[in-house]
């Protein structure tokens, strides 16, 4: 981000001034700006001396301004060094003196990089520990390796380097990068493979990133549920053999051939495991508790459809909630099934609800009036989303007496909005393949239904 040239060519391309009546006109104006301009009084003090009666009018280099910075950089196998220097006048004679040195070694995922990306990291680097310096200043980098000149509008399909060219877009207008051959490039040369060690003593030291654990709140039930499961195998032939064969870790086909086809498929495929006495079923993205007993199946379909952080949200949604906590055989039939059996979104199903009013507009002897393009006064649909949140809510909102509270619906339907946020925020979307959440946030929020699997073994 900066400021376009051509908005203030008129200020950069104006004359220097020549006479102290352009000076104290060229003050006035830099002055109604002062307030966002960092130390205008320093920068400005010597120009406020030649409005002075009793000062002789003469425009010198200090008065001119600085000269630009200059940053030479260097990366090697074995480290990454710069040298930031700028150019003084000292007895009427412009002076390169320098201003800091850097260094660090590589850390191990680093020095596999290529060449170019060891030199353009070693850029990025530089203007992130030297900011404070370069930050609105012009200044230019000098390297001994000549395509680090088109870092800034390189093609590649490198994440790293996509990531670099966007780190280093705000020195874009100020930055010139000027390509120097090695053997007279010896300043950063010798930094780079003189670097000092990436520990805490070195100024330049770059910590390594910890892992940010959130705090989490899970109630008992995951205990409870887990509890069940295990009782649930020894009374499932299907699951106490197979507990059996993974903890003895059986060979023998005559054992596995007394399991069900659909079981028997599945171990032959080698996606179960046991630790702490659960099945585990794992998949190519997922590896989730395995369940037998219809009574539990039946809880992780309410958890995952029924309940209001669910949302009765469509079939293909419900299945990606499932796969992510359990799996049992024909679990794809069951929940198809499940959803196409609820007797909430048989009631609130939209075709019933047209019918119904066809056939009351018929009794009337009225018609229903359908909206023409670019005339919405007979339009009485929502937007998208706030279509599917009506949806939604006919499935928890009561709308007759016969309804009480006690059975599941409210007549409140405000107190829902937040859990049928949370619901369709955690639902994968078909156009996009990812969740509300997780294209905003990077990450999807717990759901209650996640505490079904707070005692069970990250696989």
């Amino acid at each position: 981000m900066g400021i376009d040239k051509n908005k203030v060519a008129a200020v950069l391309l104006k004359p220097m001034p020549q006479t102290k009546k352009e000076i104290q006109s060229f003050l006035g104006f830099a002055g109604y700006y002062r307030q966002h301009i960092k130390n205008f009084e320093r920068i400005a003090k010597s120009f406020y001396k030649l409005c002075d009666q009793q000062t002789v009018y003469e425009m010198t280099q200090e008065r001119i301004g600085s000269f630009p910075f200059k940053l030479y950089t260097d990366a090697c196998g074995e480290g990454l060094g710069a040298a930031l220097h700028q150019t003084q006048i000292i007895n009427d004679k412009p002076v390169e003196g320098p201003i800091c040195f850097i260094s660090r070694q590589l850390k191990p995922t680093e020095a596999r990089y290529g060449a170019i990306q060891m030199e353009c990291l070693c850029l990025v680097w530089d203007l992130k520990k030297l900011h404070y310096y370069l930050d609105g200043t012009v200044f230019d980098v000098i390297t001994d390796y000549n395509a680090v000149k088109f870092l800034l509008n390189m093609k590649t399909p490198n994440i790293h380097m996509l990531r670099w060219q966007i780190a280093i877009q705000e020195y874009r207008e100020n930055m010139t990068i000027v390509h120097k051959s090695g053997n007279i490039h010896k300043n950063a040369y010798g930094l780079s493979r003189w670097a000092l060690a990436n520990t805490p003593g070195n100024p330049a030291w770059v910590p390594q990133e910890e892992n940010h654990i959130e705090g989490i709140c899970v109630t008992d039930i995951g205990t409870e549920f887990s509890n069940k499961v295990k009782e649930s195998y020894k009374v499932d032939k299907n699951c106490y053999i197979l507990c059996q064969i993974l903890m003895k870790d059986c060979k023998d086909p005559s054992i596995s051939s007394k399991l069900d086809e659909t079981w028997k498929k599945a171990y032959y495929e080698g996606i179960f495991h046991l630790l702490d006495g659960i099945i585990y079923h794992q998949t190519k993205h997922t590896c989730v508790m395995a369940l037998t007993y219809r009574a539990l199946i039946n809880t992780i379909l309410n958890e995952c459809y029924d309940s209001v952080a669910a949302g009765h949200l469509s079939e293909d949604r419900t299945l990606e909630r499932v796969i992510t906590c359990s799996w049992w055989p024909n679990w794809k039939k069951d929940v198809a099934e499940y959803c196409q059996t609820c007797d909430r979104c048989q009631n609130a199903n939209r075709a019933t609800v047209t019918a119904l009013w066809t056939n009351l507009h018929n009794l009337f002897g009225t018609k229903i009036l359908f909206s023409t393009a670019y005339h919405p006064q007979t339009d009485g649909i929502a937007e998208r989303m706030i279509q599917t949140l009506e949806d939604m809510i006919r499935r928890f909102c009561a709308y007759g007496l016969e309804f009480k509270d006690s059975d599941g619906f409210t007549h409140d339907w405000c107190t829902l909005i937040p859990a049928l946020e949370l619901a369709y925020k955690t639902s994968i979307h078909s156009s996009t393949g990812k969740t509300p959440a997780m294209l905003e946030r990077g990450w999807n929020p717990r759901l209650p239904y996640d505490t079904l699997k707070k005692d069970l073994v990250d696989i």
